[in-house]
C-alpha cells in the first residue's frame, strides 16, 4: 500500500468512527438541543448570586408567600405548570424530598409557583399531585417573568441572604443531588462543593 493510500484509508477509518460515534452513541442530538443545553447552564452561572427579585403572592388556600420570610433559612421556589408533562415526576421528587426536610427539622421553604393559571385548575392539579399548602397563584405572571422563566419545571433556591444559588431550568430527577448539597450549604451543615 502507498503511503498515499494508508493517508485516505486512515481518513477513511477516522471519518467512519466519528459518523458512527454520533449516529449510534448520540443519537438524536440536534444542534437545536446542544443550543437549549448550552443556554440551560450559561442563564444558571448567570443566575448564581444575583439578588432574587421580591415578591408576594397569595396561597392557594389562603395565606400570602413572601419573598423575606424571617421564619425561613432558605427557600426553594419551583415555578410549575397544569400542562406541564414532566412536572408531575418533579412534583413526585420534591414531595420526597420536602417530607425528608420536615423529618429533620430544616429550616426550608418550598413554594410551587403558578403563573396566569385558573385557580381552579391549579387547585385539582394540586389535588392530583398532593402537593402541600404552598400552591402560591402568580397570576399576572409578573413573578414568572421577575425570574425569567421560560421553561416548566424551573427550580430555583434562594438562600437567606436573599440571593439565588441555584437556577435549574428543566425537571430535577433527584433532589438529593441537585438541590440538597445547595441547601445544607446554605443552612451552614454541609460542604461546598470542589472547584
Amino acid at each position: 500500500m502507498t503511503e498515499r493510500g494508508g493517508v485516505w484509508l486512515a481518513g477513511a477509518l477516522a471519518l467512519s468512527l466519528v459518523s458512527a460515534n454520533v449516529a449510534v452513541v448520540k443519537p438524536g442530538l440536534a444542534p437545536l438541543d446542544t443550543r437549549r443545553m448550552s443556554d440551560g447552564v450559561r442563564r444558571s452561572r448567570e443566575w448564581r448570586g444575583r439578588v432574587a427579585p421580591p415578591f408576594e403572592l397569595p396561597l392557594l388556600d389562603g395565606g400570602v408567600a413572601r419573598s423575606e420570610s424571617p421564619e425561613s433559612g432558605v427557600t426553594v421556589l419551583m415555578f410549575v405548570a397544569t400542562w406541564c408533562d414532566e412536572c408531575g415526576d418533579e412534583l413526585t421528587e420534591m414531595r420526597r424530598y420536602e417530607r425528608g426536610l420536615r423529618e429533620e427539622r430544616l429550616r426550608v421553604r418550598v413554594v410551587f409557583i403558578h403563573s396566569q393559571e385558573r385557580p381552579d385548575d391549579v387547585r385539582a392539579f394540586a389535588r392530583r399531585h398532593d402537593l402541600p399548602t404552598s400552591v402560591a397563584m402568580d397570576e399576572s405572571g409578573d413573578v414568572m417573568r421577575a425570574y425569567e422563566v421560560r421553561t416548566f419545571p424551573t427550580t430555583v433556591i434562594v438562600a437567606r441572604d436573599g440571593r439565588a444559588r441555584l437556577f435549574h431550568e428543566g425537571p430535577v430527577h433527584n433532589a438529593d443531588v441537585v438541590i440538597d448539597p445547595v441547601v445544607r450549604v446554605e443552612l451552614g451543615i454541609g460542604r461546598p462543593p470542589r472547584s
